[in-house]
């Protein structure tokens, strides 16, 4: 069974400064030493949503990226956070950057690159994609927080009625349904031309739409079984909002994948 949320009773806490995580960031030393150390989030109210949502979907999809756990927030600690909403996310020694020469070399890099970009087109990334090489060789992503819509999600979020944030969380599913998918799509299929340096398009699409075709695979269950995570700590109305944005999502890269002679 997998583990999906943690305890902050089980860690003691520093301040932590890293330039490729955005936020006010502490570091989280697990007293079983057995356990990861994890990079804490929590100004952000979207912050842990979005983190936990992208990192468990992204771990579906069989893409690396590191996991993410809702924290179970101790009474005696809750000073130590800025809001209510806490997000543990796995804390990687060893990452180190590489060039696109080094991630062109290996047919497994250039996917792992390629599925990133996905991932960004299908959860609406507003921040950069970043992305950096495990020790033991695979390419991740990290740093979801600006995502699905709710990048900019006030900090007061919490503090609203189930039906306000309801009313909210509505407008900007129909907001993205406004935008459209494959504009975001197409763009990220054009940086990846440039970055795997191909002549066609085309040659992009097998590492590029597979993530997008695995997505309209998994099932109400699975998506259920995190969003039920999300109901312990925020209002329904969040856990709903993402539910829907898959359902909707799904239909949209049917649509694309249509368009582009594919089929899922």
């Amino acid at each position: 069974m997998k583990t999906y949320t943690l305890n902050t009773e089980d860690y003691t806490f520093t301040p932590y400064a890293d330039g490729g995580f955005s936020g006010k960031l502490l570091l989280a030393t697990a007293k079983n030493p057995d356990l990861h150390k994890l990079i804490i989030k929590s100004d952000n109210p979207s912050s842990a949503c979005n983190e936990f949502m992208y990192s468990r979907l992204a771990e579906l999809l069989h893409i690396p990226a590191p996991k993410a756990y809702i924290m179970d927030v101790a009474k005696h600690d809750k000073h130590l956070f800025g809001s209510p909403y806490v997000v543990g996310i796995e804390f990687l020694e060893g990452l180190q950057s590489f060039t696109m020469e080094e991630m062109r070399f290996s047919d497994e890099n250039k996917a792992e690159y390629a599925a990133h970009y996905a991932l960004a087109a299908m959860f609406d990334q507003a921040d950069r994609v970043q992305l950096m090489k495990t020790s033991d060789g695979q390419i991740i992503g990290f740093d979801f927080t600006e995502a699905f819509w709710l990048s900019d999600m006030a900090v007061s979020t919490y503090s609203y009625s189930d039906e306000e944030l309801a009313d909210i969380l509505s407008k900007r599913l129909l907001a993205h349904k406004r935008q459209g998918f494959d504009l975001m799509a197409n763009a990220g299929a054009i940086v990846l031309q440039k970055h795997l340096n191909e002549q066609d398009i085309h040659d992009v699409y097998p590492y590029y739409l597979a993530p997008m075709k695995a997505l309209c695979r998994l099932t109400e269950e699975e998506i259920v079984e995190l969003t039920d995570v999300l109901s312990e700590t925020y209002s329904v109305a969040v856990a709903v909002f993402y539910e829907e944005y898959i359902a909707l999502l799904k239909k949209e890269i049917a649509y694309y994948l249509k368009s582009l002679g594919e089929h899922i």
